[in-house]
């Protein structure tokens, strides 16, 4: 499996973010990508397992700082069908049982769905996600449509934690809260 690096993040939600949009005008978009995503969510469980571009898509919180970043690394992105091992490796990271799973298996994104046990709700989430540079870190602002509702992300990261740090203290954010994914949909959706 392919090794990642672990990543500072920052992001922040809301109904309308002009700021972003205007920063998104200044820099440039590098890039522009639209996706479907299916989120797994529990009440408790802080990592980031979703379904995106027909992979199984794994991040694991390992910190964060007073200063409101975080560091994440992805742990895997697997193409489906995956086999049992798989799924069992990532309902490992939800806190779930895993003894129904089926080892010698492969399982789509509709067998998943079927097979999460109680606790687990899966989110479906749109995306159009417009990419940037700042400060030589990644950034995006992103169109988000779930749950019948429209919002906006802002977020920027970095392997370098002192040059995110520096990148949100020039754009004058480093006193604005960071909402993860995760934490975001949780409270869209209600799931406490």
């Amino acid at each position: 499996m392919t090794e990642y690096n672990p990543c500072w993040e920052w992001r922040i939600f809301d109904k309308r973010i002009e700021w972003a949009e205007r920063q998104k005008d200044k820099l440039g978009v590098r890039k522009t990508r639209e996706s479907s995503e299916v989120y797994f969510l529990t009440p408790e469980c802080v990592h980031n397992v979703k379904i995106r571009a027909g992979k199984l898509d794994v991040k694991y919180l390992l910190d964060k700082e007073s200063a409101g970043i975080e560091l994440w690394v992805r742990r895997f992105k697997a193409p489906l069908p995956v086999p049992g091992a798989i799924l069992t490796k990532t309902l490992n990271y939800l806190d779930c049982d895993t003894a129904f799973i089926d080892q010698k298996r492969k399982y789509s994104q509709a067998m998943i769905a079927g097979a999460l046990p109680d606790g687990i709700r899966t989110v479906g989430v749109d995306k159009k996600r417009y990419s940037m540079t700042y400060n030589n870190c990644d950034a995006e602002w992103v169109e988000i449509y779930t749950g019948g509702e429209r919002y906006e992300s802002f977020s920027i990261e970095s392997i370098d934690k002192e040059r995110l740090m520096d990148s949100l203290r020039k754009l004058g954010l480093v006193t604005a809260d960071n909402l993860n994914y995760i934490e975001f949909l949780r409270n869209v959706h209600g799931i406490k």
